[in-house]
């Protein structure tokens, strides 16, 4: 069995895997004092212990003296390649495709023998596109929903605007400057997401990140929420190079 790790902008998220199957996933915030003692229970009969971060430099360091502190022999930092068997990254520079997306494209290529699209809707939304054959033709970042939000606040005085519920929240016309605020915000992430395939193309799409059950409830095609697709492109990899 393999221990998964992944580290992102705003959340810490592990999974346990066998073989080609994803056993066991957890989550829990990315906080500033962050310590892995969570996973000390997760560590004993593992074969391998592979790593997607995109955190920054100084948490894995934590992330290794944590696995020296548990007398782990290594950990496998997994690092974004120029391909992986034929899917091709589109980067001109491949290194500067996040580790995260790169393997949201590897799960997805797992699961469909067409042309294909990752919608990855956490701290940042990004949309990756990709060819029946491999070739990732590239993509967009914009903020997330809780980004756009907090932008608005801290550059207007506009309202103080706490926690939202995205999920309960709908695109009708705000009749105060919050109601407005949160609309607004749905309605442009909603409406891109919607002109995806209107080209006539019949790309397959991937939903995943902590917000795609918000863009589900909208989108107006057939979308697939695979929570664990990371996870399922670290598998893969792990399958590859274990």
């Amino acid at each position: 069995m393999n221990l998964l790790i992944e580290i992102g902008n705003t959340q810490l998220k592990w999974a346990v895997s066998k073989g080609e199957k994803i056993v066991a996933s957890f989550s829990q915030p990315l906080v500033e004092n962050l310590c892995f003692s969570v996973l000390n229970q997760y560590v004993s009969n593992m074969d391998n212990i592979f790593v997607a971060n995109v955190a920054g430099e100084q948490v894995a360091e934590k992330l290794q003296d944590w696995a020296i502190g548990n007398h782990l022999s290594s950990l496998n930092f997994i690092y974004t390649e120029k391909k992986h068997k034929d899917l091709i990254n589109g980067y001109s520079d491949p290194s500067q495709l996040g580790v995260d997306r790169w393997l949201g494209l590897i799960g997805a290529w797992g699961r469909t023998a067409t042309d294909f699209i990752v919608i990855d809707a956490g701290t940042a939304i990004t949309v990756d596109y990709v060819l029946q054959g491999g070739q990732h033709q590239g993509g967009y970042i914009f903020p997330g929903f809780d980004l756009m939000k907090e932008s608005l606040v801290q550059q207007t005085e506009a309202c103080v605007l706490g926690t939202v519920d995205w999920l309960g929240m709908t695109m009708e016309r705000g009749k105060d400057t919050s109601q407005g605020m949160v609309g607004g915000i749905m309605s442009l992430v909603v409406t891109f997401i919607n002109s995806i395939n209107t080209d006539g193309s019949q790309s397959e799409i991937f939903l995943t990140g902590g917000n795609a059950s918000i863009i589900q409830k909208y989108c107006s095609q057939d979308c697939h929420v695979v929570p664990n697709l990371v996870f399922e492109g670290m598998t893969a990899y792990s399958m590859s190079n274990g």
